[in-house]
């Protein structure tokens, strides 16, 4: 089974080609607006840096828990929903996030844009896509190596279930969730501002897929339920914002009034004005 950090290698592999590939193409194109020169290096410079940290993280994550105590309301849905097996349930969470949902987030975007007839937006919605998934993951990355939060299998003495000791206080927040609630939303938004038929079908598959990796963190104990929560709020607050701030305003503008525009009928003693508003 690939493990979590070789999982992690080969999307940022993936976002890096991305960002040097198909951003060659991404231009203003209808109603989103993006640039190649900033756009395409603020997703490099961020997939950089995360994928510095996360080389770097024997050696800059916290030896010991900084936030130690848990909660009665963590403990009892950790209780709850936890798996006879739980590392199963962090592979399968690792599955789901480093590879189903990504390539559901890209294929949909690509087929969206083909179905359309606008297979030149391709370049501009990964770039976007990317963008959303390397922000929100580096904004977890500062988060978790400074609060240091003991994850739920290490406050229970469960140490022989997990190999990775540098990986034990970094509960807070879930990266996985942030992630995936990060691409899922991105790619809904992207498919929203460009009235892609297929925009109900990524928010229908996309939805409840992240929303079962976000269960399976805790199934695995590797997160408690606020750290799951947290990390789909930050993740869906980018994942809406990167697309958001790059919406083309100007794709539609109001149309004024024209002598070209109205046309006076008189029929008897009638006056009626028609005209194109």
């Amino acid at each position: 089974m690939i493990s979590i950090n070789r999982a992690v290698y080969i999307l940022l592999a993936i976002i890096l080609t991305m960002t040097i590939c198909l951003p060659c193409s991404a231009r203003t194109t209808d109603e989103l607006e993006v640039s190649w020169s900033a756009d395409g290096a603020l997703t490099g410079t961020t997939g950089a840096m995360w994928l510095t940290f996360e080389l770097l993280k024997d050696e800059i994550a916290p030896k010991k828990c900084i936030w130690c105590e848990t909660n009665d309301m963590d403990e009892s849905i950790t209780d709850a929903l936890s798996w006879p097996t739980p590392s199963h349930a962090a592979r399968t969470a690792d599955i789901m996030a480093f590879g189903a949902i990504p390539a559901l987030s890209i294929s949909s975007l690509l087929l969206s844009s083909g179905l359309d007839g606008r297979i030149q937006n391709a370049g501009a919605d990964m770039l976007l896509l990317a963008e959303s998934i390397t922000l929100s993951s580096l904004a977890n990355q500062f988060v978790k190596f400074s609060v240091g939060r003991a994850r739920p299998f290490t406050v229970r003495n469960h140490y022989n279930m997990y190999k990775d000791r540098a990986d034990d206080n970094l509960s807070f927040y879930s990266g996985h969730t942030n992630m995936v609630f990060a691409a899922v939303v991105s790619a809904g938004m992207i498919a929203h501002y460009r009235h892609y038929d297929a925009e109900p079908y990524i928010w229908g598959i996309g939805i409840p897929a992240a929303l079962f990796v976000a269960y399976t963190r805790v199934a695995a104990e590797k997160h408690y339920f606020t750290d799951v929560l947290i990390g789909a709020a930050i993740g869906s607050a980018i994942g809406f914002l990167v697309p958001w701030l790059h919406k083309n305003n100007n794709k539609s503008p109001s149309k004024t009034l024209s002598p070209q525009t109205l046309s006076l009928r008189v029929s008897g003693n009638i006056l009626t004005m028609s005209g194109v508003f």
